[in-house]
């Protein structure tokens, strides 16, 4: 039997449908993170995050002391979903431990400063959008298609020419 037009246009339709949701699943989950997001990363390279440092707040002397440190981040998370971030250095240990798309307080985004944060994965990304006081950061985090690069860019809403991104190793 032979296709009308209209059919093969409505075959068509159903097929650019399927694709589109196809192509779509799972890039908004609600957990757990894929596998490559998870292990131990150390920090090789970074730029701008004295600026950032500056734009929270702090002061010359912690700026200093951070921009020398390359601390280890480990990210872990449990069946249920519950996602656990630690970062290491020699001067300090912060954690948070979020779920996606439930808003949750930290304050090791912010320069121990209070902020209400959502982290939402989006494809090979993580985003978290971070409300502290006045402003409104975005905390970028991309993986390389292997994961073994995490890439971390950071910006301030109010003001783009804060812009910090830092560049990191999977160790594990």
């Amino acid at each position: 039997s032979v296709f009308r037009p209209q059919q093969c246009f409505a075959i068509m339709i159903f097929f650019a449908c399927l694709v589109v949701c196809i192509s779509n699943y799972g890039v908004e989950a609600r957990g757990p993170l894929p596998e490559y997001m998870l292990g131990k990363f150390q920090l090789e390279t970074s730029e701008g995050f004295s600026d950032f440092m500056y734009k929270m707040g702090v002061g010359w002397f912690q700026r200093s002391i951070a921009c020398t440190l390359y601390p280890v981040t480990t990210i872990s998370q449990t069946e249920d979903g519950e996602i656990t971030q630690v970062t290491q250095s020699s001067f300090k240990t912060k954690t948070d431990i979020f779920r996606l798309n439930t808003p949750y307080q930290s304050n090791s985004l912010t320069a121990g400063q209070p902020s209400t944060v959502v982290a939402r994965l989006q494809g090979n990304k993580i985003i978290r959008e971070v409300k502290k006081g006045d402003l409104d950061l975005a905390f970028v985090t991309e993986y390389s298609g292997d994961g073994n690069k995490m890439t971390m860019t950071v910006t301030v809403k109010q003001d783009p020419t804060i812009k910090a991104v830092r560049g990191f190793t999977r160790l594990a």
